[in-house]
């Protein structure tokens, strides 16, 4: 009998352990809380989600705790901890179960400190690790090349992998080529398109 006891202690608290870290964490020194605490409004609001090692940081907020989503208002910081992702916005909402990143007007990323993506309502999803945009983008690597996206892109986290349609390259020796329909491979410099 108190073995099972035990056991079901343990257990009870492994699950109660995992469903605190997952849950964002709030600091400000001005919340509201409302609607039975399903709905957390802050100022100057700075948050964590331990488990994802996630840092969010942004004027205003509103954490929606049943839809697990935190929509951030005015200098919004996004920090991915695990990825070396830095993004910074105008707005963002953030859902936590889709594990994905909206950010609303202009919007800055650096990625490992190599890689500089300047472009509009881009599109962070951290399951598929892919970063995209449906506007036009620019794309600075550590080595001074220049990748001005027309349109829309899709760069691929893991494989360092920028997808475009229309792209205007400007290498760090000012020689300019436009590709369409292209694939950069931004470790290799390789450029695979149609000139």
């Amino acid at each position: 009998m108190k073995i099972r006891f035990t056991f079901f202690l343990v257990f009870l608290f492994l699950i109660i352990k995992n469903l605190l870290a997952n849950e964002i964490k709030i600091n400000s020194e001005n919340i509201k809380i409302l609607e039975n605490g399903n709905i957390i409004k802050s100022i100057k609001t700075q948050a964590n989600i331990e488990i994802k090692k996630l840092y969010l940081e942004g004027d205003r907020s509103e954490y929606n705790k049943k839809k697990n989503e935190i929509f951030l208002i005015g200098n919004v910081i996004f920090l991915d901890k695990i990825k070396s992702i830095r993004i910074t916005a105008e707005e963002a909402e953030y859902n936590q179960i889709n594990d994905v990143l909206k950010t609303i007007g202009k919007t800055e990323i650096n990625i490992e400190n190599q890689y500089e993506i300047s472009s509009r309502n881009m599109v962070y999803n951290r399951k598929l690790q892919i970063i995209y945009s449906k506007s036009d983008t620019i794309v600075k690597d550590s080595e001074g090349n220049i990748y001005n996206i027309q349109k829309s892109f899709k760069y691929f986290i893991d494989k360092k992998i920028i997808s475009a349609s229309k792209v205007n390259v400007v290498d760090n020796k000012n020689n300019i080529y436009y590709f369409e329909n292209s694939k950069i491979d931004l470790s290799s410099k390789e450029i695979l398109g149609k000139e």
